[in-house]
């Protein structure tokens, strides 16, 4: 009786393992059918290399003498160096983050699809911009628990960095499409919550605040 007891316990211990190996399988494929697909390998060289220049320039602007700045950019080389920084053709942003519960992290940043096979960048400041967005979440290391503050942080990170690479002083208050960056957040990332104890990258939140609205 011992003995059956046992056996019917490792059958199902056996099942359930199965039934887990499935449903990873499931999750598994379900995300890669929402990866997306790279540009040419010559896009994707021609991409890497205008962001080694302008990493190059940004390195010995006042930026990149701050903290904030020397983190940012160190995240960025470290991407490169992994090679997961990738040109895709997208249709709603400038860039994102896709981060598989199994494989390494991707960001990818626009290319605009044109006629007969053929891409054309951004603007090498609408992709440092986005990429530098990107590098924030990357430094804070979040999946999808991500919240107000950071998404704060990431907007203000890229577009002090498009702004630098566009040759233009960025404002005390930074804005998105005319809004301080907070409204521009809150307004259009509505489940997200407020971090009270969220700490910016190479700042303090009273700077956080004070260049987004928070």
């Amino acid at each position: 009786m011992l003995c059956m007891r046992s056996m019917t316990s490792v059958s199902r211990v056996g099942a359930i393992c199965l039934a887990g190996l499935a449903w990873l399988a499931v999750i598994v494929v379900y995300q890669r059918s929402y990866r997306l697909m790279p540009a040419p390998m010559e896009i994707q060289d021609s991409g890497r290399q205008i962001i080694r220049q302008e990493l190059a320039a940004l390195e010995l602007s006042d930026f990149g003498g701050t903290e904030r700045g020397r983190l940012i950019i160190a995240e960025v080389r470290q991407l490169l160096a992994r090679n997961q920084i990738q040109f895709a053709p997208m249709s709603e942003t400038r860039g994102l983050t896709w981060d598989p519960i199994l494989g390494g992290r991707t960001v990818y940043i626009k290319v605009i699809e044109m006629a007969k096979g053929r891409f054309l960048h951004q603007r090498p400041q609408g992709i440092m911009e986005a990429l530098v967005h990107e590098s924030v979440h990357a430094i804070r290391k979040t999946r999808r628990r991500v919240s107000v503050d950071e998404e704060c942080d990431c907007f203000a990170a890229g577009i002090e960095v498009g702004h630098i690479v566009a040759g233009v002083r960025p404002p005390v208050l930074l804005e998105v499409d005319g809004q301080p960056v907070a409204t521009f957040v809150m307004n259009n990332y509505p489940t997200l919550r407020r971090s009270a104890d969220y700490s910016p990258v190479g700042q303090s939140r009273e700077w956080l605040a004070r260049r987004t609205g928070l």
